[in-house]
């Protein structure tokens, strides 16, 4: 059991006491404005911002080598530069990545769709 928590980053909760998370609905609620209960909101979520704008960065270098490669001579299909997009994410994305898989046809996918998708 424990390794199989272990696995998916939850043993912690089963070690240590499991503390809820501030409920940012409420939060947002309880401001006396609009400004304020935006603020919030934006601090909460600043670190989304952050994490796109790695992803748009990552692909933008990929795109970089393949395009690279295609001035050389290479031919490269879509299909295989999703698959190499998707292949080094981080292990947070699993989730992300098996609903892309399983939603779409991997095969067929541009890296456009990918991006919008990520």
């Amino acid at each position: 059991m424990k390794t199989f928590l272990g696995g998916q980053d939850v043993w912690d909760t089963v070690v240590e006491e499991y503390v809820e998370p501030e409920n940012l609905a409420g939060s947002s609620q309880a401001a006396t404005t609009g400004k304020k209960a935006w603020d919030t909101l934006e601090t909460a979520f600043k670190g989304i911002e952050k994490v796109k704008k790695m992803i748009f960065d990552y692909i933008s270098g990929v795109l970089s080598v393949v395009n690279q490669l295609e001035r050389n001579g290479e031919e490269m299909e879509d299909s295989w530069v999703v698959e190499k997009i998707l292949r080094p994410l981080d292990p947070k994305f699993d989730h992300v990545i098996v609903a892309i898989e399983d939603s779409n046809d991997i095969d067929t996918m541009t890296v456009d769709e990918l991006s919008g998708k990520l």
